[in-house]
């Protein structure tokens, strides 16, 4: 590098950044870059209305509504 010359350098480790994102933000920030028509709809649908509940030998329990975070293997 010549001198004089500035090089700037981010490095950020999150962790558990998918499990925590919130994804109105994101579709947010997808909107406002450009994403628009089928592909947004389908981000849209595949990240809305998710719901879990947890079971164990038979027995399980309410379902609850998830408002954060990109499922485990998602293309997202």
């Amino acid at each position: 590098m010549g001198r004089g010359k500035h090089v700037t350098v981010l490095l950020l480790d999150l962790v558990a950044a998918f499990d925590t994102s919130d994804f109105d933000f994101m579709l947010y920030t997808l909107y406002t870059l450009g994403f628009r028509g089928n592909i947004f709809k389908w981000l849209r649908m595949h990240q809305c209305d998710r719901r879990f509940a947890v079971g164990t030998e038979g027995l399980f329990s309410s379902e609850i509504g998830l408002d954060a975070g990109i499922p485990q293997g998602s293309m997202l």
